[in-house]
C-alpha cells in the first residue's frame, strides 16, 4: 500500500508523455454495504474506504467521477469529490455498461476519470475498455481499485490493484 501512490505518479508520468485516446480511467466497486437490499447505503467499513480511496487517490488530478444512481456508488465517490475539482457525471444503474464507456468516449484525453460502479457491470466495463484476461470479482470484493491507461499503440496497460 505504501508503494501505491508512487506507482500512480509513475503511470500519470508516463502517460503525459504520450498522446492517447481517451483517458486513463480508475474503475472500482462501491465500498462496503449495510446489507443486501437493492438500494443499500454503505457501512461504517464502506465509509472508512471511501476514505481511503480518496487518499490514495488524493494527488491524481482526476477531472470526472462517473457514478451511478445508486446512492452507495455516490457515497463512494464523496470524499474525493470533496476534496477535488471533478465534476461528478450520473449514470442510470441499469443502463452502466453502455453510458459509461460512451462518457469515457467524450471526454478529453487529458482527463482522468473515477468510475465507481457495482460488481455486476465492472466485468463488462473492464472488457469494453479493452482489458484482459477477463475480470472476475466476488460479492466481498470491495478493495481492488483498477487502473487502465490507454496507449497510443496496442492495448491499454491494465493494473489491478488493491486498497489494501
Amino acid at each position: 500500500m505504501r508503494h501505491l501512490p508512487l506507482l500512480l505518479a509513475l503511470l500519470l508520468l508516463v502517460t503525459t508523455r504520450t498522446a492517447i485516446a481517451q483517458p486513463i480511467v480508475y474503475l472500482v466497486r462501491h465500498a462496503e454495504k449495510v446489507d443486501e437490499s437493492p438500494n443499500a447505503l454503505l457501512s461504517d467499513a464502506g465509509h472508512a474506504r471511501a476514505r481511503k480511496l480518496a487518499r490514495i487517490l488524493r494527488d491524481v488530478k482526476v477531472t470526472h467521477v462517473l457514478v451511478t444512481d445508486r446512492e452507495r456508488t455516490q457515497q463512494t465517490a464523496a470524499p474525493l469529490l470533496a476534496q477535488s475539482k471533478a465534476t461528478r457525471v450520473v449514470v442510470p444503474a441499469k443502463e452502466s455498461a453502455t453510458q459509461v464507456p460512451q462518457k469515457l468516449q467524450a471526454l478529453g484525453t487529458s482527463d482522468v476519470a473515477l468510475v465507481v460502479s457495482h460488481s455486476n457491470v465492472m466485468p463488462a466495463l473492464w472488457k469494453t475498455l479493452g482489458c484482459t484476461p477477463d475480470l472476475t470479482l466476488g460479492e466481498q470484493d470491495y478493495d481492488r481499485l483498477l487502473v487502465i491507461v490507454p496507449s497510443r499503440e496496442g492495448p491499454p496497460v491494465c493494473l489491478q490493484l488493491r486498497m489494501e
